[in-house]
């Protein structure tokens, strides 16, 4: 085998890698959100999907692809920019840190087990805001106002299954958080 031989197989053996590493994280990280996606969309809560974050711009031609599939196709996922990494969420993150390793626990307190989504949005005075809702363990970020989101059931966006989401407006003064043990935080800047 030649040199050219080998380098040829070389850059087949990285394609196939990332077709199957983006399959992978299209069934980790955008298939699991299709329920969100769906519920956001029947409910018209008029949700703005900003953009998906891939680990690797390789990945996107595969992406585009499967989206063109079902179940994808019906969300035209291909219209969605998207991003390798995300300044707004990494300063969210510098700004409220979380306090545990394994899973996202901002230095809040824990709100009353007896308040669900839309209650902590009445006790805060939230329902006028615009806000990002972004799932940690998934690729989308939604732009959404909070009176709009409480048309969706929140059973559906909050549960164990979806794991830890952060709510935030854009200045970043407050933080709603929802973990996977389904406990809600709220905080503003100090």
């Amino acid at each position: 085998m030649n040199q050219e031989q080998k380098e040829r197989l070389a850059e087949l053996k990285k394609r196939k890698k990332d077709e199957l590493d983006a399959l992978a994280f299209a069934r980790q990280a955008i298939e699991p959100s299709l329920e969100i996606l769906e519920e956001l969309k029947q409910k018209e809560s008029l949700a703005n999907t900003l953009f998906m974050i891939i680990p690797q711009q390789e990945w996107l031609p595969t992406l585009q692809t499967l989206f063109q599939q079902e179940p994808y196709a019906k969300f035209d996922l291909s219209s969605i920019k998207t991003k390798l990494n995300v300044p707004l969420l990494e300063q969210l993150f510098e700004k409220y840190p979380s306090e545990n390793s394994f899973r996202y626990v901002p230095d809040f307190p824990q709100l009353n087990d007896e308040l669900g989504f839309k209650e902590i949005v009445q006790r805060f005075n939230l329902a006028n805001e615009t806000v990002y809702l972004y799932y940690l363990r998934y690729a989308f970020v939604f732009q959404i106002s909070v009176s709009s989101l409480m048309k969706a059931e929140a059973e559906i966006l909050f549960n164990l299954f979806h794991g830890d989401v952060v709510i935030f407006p854009e200045n970043q003064d407050w933080l709603l958080a929802y973990s996977l043990e389904e406990e809600w935080r709220f905080g503003k800047e100090h």
